[in-house]
């Protein structure tokens, strides 16, 4: 692998994370608003991510994994944030 290899590699998962943020930015901002929209938007989302997972693991098995486990993480993390502003909303 040579630097260009490993500087897309990283460029492309620094997109990812960023791309991914926004999206669960705006999940979280539909969801709390109104869950039935908030499912709509995640069921977008998640064929949408779907969709390129499979598109950049046809090119790199190596840097979807890695993008995979981002997405998990950035999810854990919403999950938590969503629960925190429900129960804000609640008081």
């Amino acid at each position: 692998m040579g630097s260009l290899d490993v500087t897309m590699f990283i460029v492309l998962l620094l997109c990812a994370v960023v791309g991914m943020t926004i999206a669960l930015i705006i999940f979280t901002s539909i969801f709390v608003q109104s869950r039935a929209k908030g499912y709509i938007y995640i069921l977008m989302l998640i064929a949408g991510s779907a969709t390129l997972l499979i598109s950049i693991y046809e090119t790199s098995p190596i840097l979807a994994a890695a993008i995979l486990i981002l997405y998990a993480i950035l999810t854990v993390l919403t999950c938590f944030n969503v629960k925190k502003k429900l129960n804000e909303a609640e008081l």
